[in-house]
């Protein structure tokens, strides 16, 4: 009789073992795509509500000073103290306005102008944003020589912003117009949002007869 043995370097091993496959780096894959995909939605999400613009400390101004024919401080519910302008309304003439615009969240954003820079047929005036300037230090208050074009506003950090209001059509001695909002659009991450921010001033352009005396 003949006896065989299993060498010994040969280890003892059950047969479910050796032929059962490695799973582990499949189960690291997926697990690895869920956290990804989790995190982008979570990021997502967020970016979505993301609204960190305001106005804060700088100049806030209404120009040409000579079609202004009364202002004072108000109060409003929601925007704090603000000034209220009145303005007699001049055929030609452009209205120049000035406010802070501040970036109070943890992110960069990337501001790329109003959400509407023509006019449409039944607009009776127009707001355009025109330029920027520094809102601290040298030159404050001050827009620059160069127009407006989309940049970028760090955490903290605060811009001056110059916009120009136009009537379309002229007019009647007893109404008015007021503007007090400008819709900017702005990206957050690659997430584009559109908002509707209070200037931090108010102005309204008048006929004659709707013009305080």
């Amino acid at each position: 009789m003949v006896v065989r043995t299993r060498p010994p370097q040969t280890p003892v091993m059950p047969r479910s073992v050796a032929i059962s496959p490695r799973r582990w780096p499949r189960r690291l894959a997926v697990g690895l795509v869920v956290v990804l995909v989790g995190a982008t939605l979570g990021a997502q999400l967020y970016l979505r509500s993301y609204a960190p613009l305001a106005v804060g400390s700088g100049r806030y101004g209404v120009t040409p000073e000579r079609l202004v024919v009364d202002r004072f401080t108000a109060e409003g519910s929601a925007d704090g103290r603000f000034d209220q302008y009145y303005m007699r309304w001049a055929r030609g003439a452009t209205v120049h306005m000035a406010f802070p615009l501040w970036n109070e969240g943890p992110l960069p954003v990337t501001i790329d102008g109003t959400a509407r820079t023509l006019p449409e047929p039944k607009d009776m005036l127009s707001v355009t944003l025109v330029g920027t300037g520094p809102v601290e230090g040298a030159g404050a208050g001050q827009m620059t020589d160069t127009p407006f074009a989309s940049f970028t506003l760090e955490p903290g950090r605060g811009v001056q912003m110059f916009v120009d209001v136009t009537m379309n059509r002229p007019l009647d001695a007893d109404t008015y117009m007021g503007v007090n909002m400008i819709e900017l659009t702005y990206r957050a991450g690659w997430i584009p949002h559109d908002i509707s921010l209070f200037m931090g001033e108010s102005l309204v352009l008048c006929g004659g007869g709707a013009c305080p005396p």
